[in-house]
């Protein structure tokens, strides 16, 4: 599927198991 096709939406509501920081490290180039 084209990459300018789709969006990826990641809510993290303060939980502990280090979702925020996995999600800022993959995080794609703009």
């Amino acid at each position: 599927y084209p990459p300018d096709k789709y969006e990826i939406i990641v809510v993290d509501d303060g939980s502990t198991d280090g979702t925020g920081g996995m999600v800022k490290r993959l995080k794609a180039p703009c």
